[in-house]
């Protein structure tokens, strides 16, 4: 398969791409065992173009290789739900309390089913079955604006499994959540990730700054990028690099 910028090279449009992606995608799932060996060479294909070396997915090693693993092998029903923005509200609940969720306004199939009226005057809406698709209204009456309904509609279009073979996003509904916004000083609190090796929290990404850039058009904010850190278990700070030469690097303590 053509890498992104073998597609560019040779003039194919990014819709097109997205097509011919969602057409391959569409195919292999009719059966099983052949997904399963698309989604192992595409990972391999896509890791190669991205490092330079072939996926070792007999022993991982890096950070890269055991996410490409898991991605791959790593199928348990729980992942699914908890990729579900929707469904997984239900599990925290019933693990730690439902005091711990936001407030949940309005769930709905199409941008043309939000209730604005019935709306508090800042919010959140986001998609429920994948990532990076969220919209921060900080002025009710600007997310009327018809700009904001086509991206929102544009979302629910979406399959993450078929963009980027990421099993646990295939079967959830497209959805969309309107949802209480959480703010900190008058700004999108700092967002912290724990990532999990063998059971315990080996690194924490935090995200500083989230959506404190890019106003959206619509009066809104939307994902421009966070500063993102690692931190291993509080002793020092590293960022993780992507290249030929993955490797975690030491980071300077800040002030």
């Amino acid at each position: 398969m053509l890498s992104a910028s073998s597609w560019k090279e040779r003039g194919v449009s990014t819709g097109l791409r997205e097509r011919l992606r969602s057409a391959a995608s569409a195919l292999v799932r009719l059966n099983g065992n052949l997904e399963w060996y698309y989604d192992r060479w595409l990972l391999a294909r896509r890791f190669y173009h991205q490092f330079g070396r072939r996926l070792n997915l007999s022993a991982p090693r890096t950070f890269n290789e055991k996410v490409c693993y898991k991605r791959l092998y790593d199928r348990r029903p729980l992942l699914a739900m908890a990729a579900d923005k929707l469904r997984v509200r239900d599990y925290v609940a019933a693990q730690i309390g439902a005091k711990y969720l936001t407030e949940l306004y309005q769930v709905c199939n199409s941008p043309n089913e939000i209730d604005y009226d019935q709306l508090p005057s800042q919010f959140v809406i986001k998609a429920s079955h994948g990532t990076a698709m969220t919209f921060i209204a900080r002025d009710a009456t600007k997310a009327r604006d018809p700009r904001v309904r086509t991206e929102l509609a544009s979302w629910l279009t979406r399959n993450l499994y078929s963009e980027q073979r990421e099993w646990c996003y295939r079967d959830i509904p497209p959805r969309l959540m309107v949802e209480e916004l959480l703010l900190e000083n008058g700004a999108v609190p700092t967002d912290w990730k724990f990532y999990i090796f063998g059971g315990n929290a080996a690194y924490v990404d935090v995200h500083v700054g989230r959506y404190a850039q890019g106003a959206a058009a619509a009066g809104g904010s939307v994902f421009s990028g966070p500063v993102r850190v690692l931190t291993e278990r509080g002793q020092r700070l590293v960022a993780l690099l992507e290249g030929p030469n993955e490797e975690l690097l030491e980071l300077s303590q800040p002030a």
